[in-house]
């Protein structure tokens, strides 16, 4: 459903994570609360950009991509993964493939740097979202409450 990928629009992308913090915030279920959502802030490291799928000329789909995780991931040294982060799809267009196709994307991003592995955390107490991870090849290697939150960490790995 995607007709394209596209890196260069940080602000299409960062409207897009935001309409869908502010859907689960209505539906009682808030995630990113309290982070800074806009383009600037999402896109602070080097080498970490917004990545959006468009229908037509509609941004869908957004994702945070980087080389790099010390917060959450401090064993790994910068460049050895690609870190998926704020994935989020429009609530019009869930259901239909579209995570699964913007995680594709980011395995391709990885294979064509010759990254080894893809990576991503999210909050373990969201079972659909972690089955929606793991239905995208991605295997759970560690949970562990981090401040006051569960958090399930996954990766995969890239042929």
């Amino acid at each position: 459903m995607i007709e394209r990928f596209c890196d260069n629009s940080p602000d299409d992308g960062a409207g897009v994570i935001k309409a869908a913090a502010l859907e689960l915030q209505r539906r009682g279920t808030p995630l990113w609360i309290g982070v800074d959502l806009s383009s600037a802030s999402l896109c602070q490291q080097e080498n970490e950009c917004i990545i959006t799928g468009f229908v037509g000329e509609t941004a869908v789909a957004a994702m945070v991509l980087s080389d790099w995780d010390p917060d959450l991931w401090p064993e790994l040294k910068k460049g050895e993964s690609t870190f998926v982060h704020k994935l989020a799809v429009l609530p019009a267009y869930q259901g239909k493939g579209i995570a699964l196709e913007m995680l594709e994307y980011a395995a391709a991003i990885s294979q064509a740097r010759g990254i080894s592995h893809t990576r991503l955390d999210c909050a373990a107490d969201r079972p659909k979202l972690c089955g929606v991870y793991e239905s995208a090849g991605y295997v759970k290697v560690a949970e562990r409450v981090v401040g006051a939150h569960p958090i399930a960490f996954f990766e995969r790995a890239i042929a």
